[in-house]
């Protein structure tokens, strides 16, 4: 069977009529037989060519197979989900505190009330005791207003605009005090992007809207596509996102709505999952329609271990406002 027949026959194949109302040991067969197979494909020899110096036919054919029509009423319950119990993220509030750090919103405030949430700037979570991921775009408008306000030169957070400009949208910052953030293994230190391309990933967000579910979290369940310049040549993307893991999004989520933004707008600064730990940081999405596929598509983007570790290691993007207000 051709990989073309392959993605004519997938929505037989897994059920897709029933998937979300099969029992749990059943919806992980089938997702992880499916799960199994575009892996194996993606991470060929002749995955890597295409990827590469595909033809436009070839990388068409490529993100159908790559493209799971996955959506988190399937993988609920599964070992393929992240349960609300095990939350990686923490919401980050439009406000700073005196000293310009960033607030944040644990998730089990979220139940207690939506609608403090439903404007939330992005999200964020701990890689340490001490310092949160975040991106940058989540913290920019804020952050310029505060140093505006108290009189900090702008061009001490050039660097921030110079990488993310680069294709790094990633910054650390500091934890609140006191504030309790989930602690998940943060893999990309340990890892490559060779190690995540091709495998099942998890974007687990806080974003309180109509997609999310009842407790205003999202998951995107997807295979994750490195980006190579053959690949951003045929989505007519700039090269910044050479940096960047491409995904998947379940329909709707990347199309503009009435008020100017997208449900997958607030999924911005969540962790990306990979067999329980970190290995990401999600940062925007986008729509477009595809000829060759005869398909509007769409598709998330986030940062992995190289990008990550280059940010935090090489660019120190790391923002600390407070020596510079306290010194006012």
């Amino acid at each position: 069977m051709t990989m073309r027949e392959w993605c004519d026959s997938r929505a037989q194949r897994m059920r897709l009529h029933e998937l979300e109302r099969l029992p749990v040991a059943e919806r992980e067969r089938i997702i992880g037989y499916e799960i199994k197979v575009v892996s194996a494909f993606m991470k060929s020899a002749e995955g890597e060519r295409i990827l590469n110096e595909g033809t436009d036919k070839e990388i068409a054919e490529y993100l159908d197979v790559a493209s799971l029509p996955l959506l988190q009423e399937y993988v609920a319950g599964t070992r393929f989900d992240v349960p609300r119990e095990k939350w990686p993220s923490v919401g980050v509030d439009f406000d700073l505190d005196e000293y310009g750090n960033p607030k944040l919103i644990a998730v089990e405030d979220i139940h207690k009330d939506l609608s403090t949430l439903q404007q939330n700037n992005g999200n964020g979570f701990a890689i340490s005791d001490q310092v949160f991921l975040t991106n940058w775009h989540v913290l920019e408008d804020t952050a310029k207003a505060f140093y505006a306000e108290h009189d900090i030169p702008l061009d001490t957070l050039a660097k921030y605009d110079k990488a993310m400009k680069e294709g790094f949208d990633i910054v650390s910052a500091r934890l609140p005090d006191g504030f309790d953030a989930p602690h998940y293994d943060a893999a990309f230190f340990m890892m490559k992007d060779s190690d995540v391309h091709g495998s099942y990933i998890c974007v687990a967000g806080i974003d309180p809207d109509a997609t999310s579910d009842r407790h205003g979290l999202k998951r995107y369940p997807a295979m994750a596509i490195r980006m190579t310049p053959r690949m951003c040549a045929y989505m007519k993307l700039s090269t910044q996102f050479t940096h960047c893991f491409m995904y998947a999004l379940p329909p709707g989520e990347a199309i503009v709505r009435s008020d100017e933004t997208t449900p997958a707008r607030g999924t911005s600064g969540s962790p990306v999952m990979m067999n329980g730990a970190v290995v990401g940081i999600n940062h925007s999405s986008i729509s477009f329609e595809d000829f060759n596929r005869g398909v509007m598509c769409e598709f998330g983007f986030f940062n992995g271990p190289d990008a990550i570790n280059e940010a935090l290691r090489d660019k120190g993007l790391h923002y600390d406002p407070s020596n510079n207000v306290v010194s006012q």
